[in-house]
């Protein structure tokens, strides 16, 4: 009997996530997965991508996320020069931010460009 490679789990824990039909779901999983400082960490971390997205100053942020000013100039960081992500998803939520070109994600995605 030939077995298949283990799967990625980065890879399964993101197709996982895809496939959960609605935000309750998906409460719940990340409640199971995740401790009470995690998911807080990751909704501040969100907040303050929010935050950026409606071009709000590091200094209004930092007070009101609590964030660090590092911690924020990171989010930033990512945010402007990233793969994407944060603009993707904040797109998709209808905030302020626009999508990456398929060039430029395709950028960030190529290991050998990076």
């Amino acid at each position: 009997m030939t077995r298949n490679p283990p799967a990625d789990p980065l890879d399964e824990l993101l197709h996982t996530v895809v496939r959960l039909r609605h935000a309750g779901e998906a409460r719940r999983f990340f409640r199971d997965l995740l401790t009470d400082d995690e998911l807080e960490m990751i909704s501040r971390r969100w907040q303050v991508a929010t935050m950026l997205a409606d071009g709000r100053s590091y200094r209004e942020i930092e007070e009101q996320t609590g964030m660090s000013s590092r911690t924020v100039a990171r989010i930033a960081r990512w945010y402007k020069e990233g793969p994407g992500g944060y603009r993707l998803a904040l797109a998709r939520s209808h905030k302020t931010a626009t999508p990456r070109t398929r060039a430029e994600t395709r950028r960030h995605d190529d290991p050998k460009q990076s």
